[in-house]
């Protein structure tokens, strides 16, 4: 996907990506939204197909801010991972509900989509999920139809 992804400001997008992280965090040596580039695939999405949304990401990260500030002072960048969970639970349940439904969303997409739209970097995301990605070619066994019991229909 060809768009430039400089649509939102560096601290923006710097907190994108840490939400982001927070919704799909890394675990167990597996990367979780950042390390699949979830966020990257967000910010192309904003700077194509989903430009109307612009908007609410910004003012949906803005509530987050001030959600953060309004708990713990410091912006939601500066916390501790733990905080950021405590933020991101508070503003949930507020009036960012909706954004934040919605920036799970995209992660979820950013995740697991054709690494193609920016995501899912290095299969990340189909990592996970053990599937080795689209083939062109099937094998005719590959391709056969078979019931419950395992027999080919």
């Amino acid at each position: 996907m060809p768009a430039d992804p400089h649509v939102l400001t560096a601290a923006e997008a710097a907190m994108l990506s840490a939400v982001a992280g927070r919704i799909v965090p890394d675990e167990d040596g597996s990367p979780g939204a950042v390390g699949a580039a979830a966020d990257r695939y967000i910010l192309r999405s904003l700077a194509a197909e989903r430009a109307g949304l612009l908007g609410a990401y910004r003012d949906g990260l803005a509530a987050v801010e001030a959600a953060a500030t309004a708990l713990f002072g410091p912006g939601f960048t500066a916390l501790t991972a733990g905080q950021q969970d405590e933020v991101l639970a508070s503003a949930w349940a507020g009036p960012a509900g909706p954004f934040l439904t919605m920036v799970r969303a995209h992660v979820i997409e950013g995740m697991f989509a054709d690494p193609r739209w920016g995501g899912n970097a290095d299969r990340a995301g189909w990592a996970l999920l053990r599937y080795a990605g689209p083939r062109r070619v099937w094998t005719a066994a590959e391709q056969a139809v078979t019931g419950p019991g395992g027999e080919r229909r």
